[in-house]
């Protein structure tokens, strides 16, 4: 074997660590074939193999070339999502989406790059495995009988694999300061695309083209989602990571961002309650831990905007039933905690609580304790609390009350122990890095401890986290906490 494989360009003299070993070849000539078949029988499932091929042979002369490629693309994606929202989504050929081509790109530099078992030595990747066995084991009963809706239905714990893939890429590529660099270059961005995205999605539907082959808008933002991105984007500005990257500062273009970013947040947040709360619920948890001077940046514009809306009565109707002004932002808010708000707002709060109620009822008091009603079911019609004609409406508008419909209890605390433990290890990180005077990971800790915070915040309220665009976006976020978690006790360790 070793006579053969010296001639070719990624083989032959490669050091132990980048050499192919035979059954790779094997593996590779039989993926040719399987495509040389595929193009008969399924030409557009056929492109994706090449593609997985070639990334494959490349990634195995250059191990973290394939981790970057993937982290790459993941930042595409998820830019793409917080951007063009559902219709990013849709994007791809049924059953395989632009998320499912992402996570065999991030599955296959995994497996090439060999770093998962760094990753597990994060206590909070062995939770997030011990909280996707459980679901896989509430899965596979109803596969043949619920088919592609179970599979669906099941990426509220099969996107978790994203936490470890993300983790793994970066602690492979060692990119924690380049990605935290990417997303300030993404900021400006989301900060005046994402409200613009909200607009079409709202007023200007008809005039958006449609994903080929679906009837969704190529932009279809929703006003919790962007809330929730606004959230995490206002968390970077108010912890000065816009501002410096340790050695950088970028002073009064700060006041100018946060400007931008209060009109988007006013626009998104009398729009939607729930990602209303998961703003103020993530920058007010910095507030907690690290009040500061800097929090004039945001009060002065937000001072002088409000007394604006006010002083000139300013309403916009989106066409959505709410306006965008002073008065809608304090109904929202008074309904949140069931003190006032029109019949309309009262009465999505009532269905809600309903529901919740009777899936407690069922699971925790009921027969349902062990195994929740399992992932395929259409929670909403078997519930009897569905609203739409073609029986869209899947799941309650609460990611950790779906967690325990379909998981059961046993799902629900391991779903409340993962993000537990992550949440724990943060803020222990965060004292750490204080405690050391390290402060650019303090910041970073507490900012992914806020977005955190704002997507499980969002997730209460909303089909949010059973989706890609809230799904993909969360568990990234988490395996970006993981690595850096990791890389500070390296660090230390050192």
């Amino acid at each position: 074997m070793r006579s053969w494989t010296r001639s070719l360009p990624f083989l032959g003299d490669a050091p132990a660590s980048r050499r192919v070993e035979p059954w790779t070849i094997a593996a590779l000539l039989g993926g040719a074939l399987a495509v040389a078949l595929g193009v008969l029988l399924a030409p557009l499932l056929a492109a994706g193999m090449v593609v997985v091929m070639v990334l494959l042979a490349a990634g195995l002369g250059e191990r973290t070339r394939l981790s970057r490629w993937f982290l790459v693309v993941l930042g595409v994606v998820l830019g793409g999502y917080a951007l063009m929202g559902r219709g990013f989504a849709y994007l791809g050929a049924p059953p395989v989406f632009v998320g499912e081509l992402v996570l065999g790109l991030g599955g296959l530099a995994a497996v090439v790059s060999g770093r998962l078992s760094r990753t597990f030595r994060s206590p909070v990747a062995w939770a997030v495995a011990a909280y996707m066995a459980w679901g896989a084991f509430r899965t596979v009963p109803y596969l043949e009988t619920h088919g592609v809706s179970a599979l669906r239905d099941a990426v509220l714990w099969g996107y978790a694999i994203f936490a470890v893939l993300t983790a793994a890429a970066l602690l492979r590529t060692g990119w924690m300061e380049r990605t935290v660099s990417g997303y300030r270059r993404f900021l400006p961005w989301l900060l005046v695309l994402g409200p613009l995205g909200l607009v079409l999605s709202e007023r200007a539907t008809a005039l958006l083209p449609s994903v080929p082959g679906s009837s969704v808008a190529l932009v279809d933002v929703k006003p919790g989602d962007l809330a929730v991105h606004l959230a995490v984007a206002g968390a970077f500005l108010v912890l000065g990571l816009y501002g410096s990257d340790r050695s950088r500062s970028r002073g009064w273009l700060e006041w100018v961002w946060w400007a931008v970013w209060l009109g988007g947040f006013l626009l998104a947040a009398t729009q939607n309650r729930g990602g209303m709360v998961a703003a103020v619920g993530a920058l007010g948890l910095i507030l907690l831990l690290r009040p500061s001077f800097r929090w004039f940046r945001v009060l002065v514009p937000a001072f002088v905007l409000a007394a604006t809306l006010v002083a000139l009565d300013v309403e916009v109707d989106l066409g959505g039933g709410r306006e965008v002004s002073a008065r809608q932002l304090v109904r929202n808010a008074a309904s949140t905690v069931g003190l006032a708000g029109n019949e309309g707002l009262r009465s999505t709060v009532e269905w809600r609580k309903r529901w919740w109620g009777d899936i407690v009822e069922y699971t925790v008091f009921g027969p349902h304790f062990w195994t929740g009603k399992g992932y395929g079911v259409n929670l909403a019609s078997a519930d009897g609390y569905q609203v739409t004609r073609d029986e869209s409406l899947r799941s309650p508008h609460n990611g950790h009350l779906t967690v325990l419909a379909r998981s059961g209890v046993p799902g629900l605390l391991l779903w409340m122990a993962l993000h537990g433990v992550f949440a724990a290890s943060l803020l222990r990180a965060y004292g750490i890095a204080r405690r050391e005077g390290e402060e650019w990971w303090a910041r970073v800790n507490l900012w992914i401890l806020a977005g955190w915070a704002a997507f499980l915040i969002n997730g209460t309220f909303d089909v949010f986290l059973e989706g890609p665009q809230g799904g993909i976006w969360l568990w990234s976020l988490v395996g970006f906490g993981i690595a850096a978690i990791e890389v500070q006790k390296r660090e230390r360790d050192r």
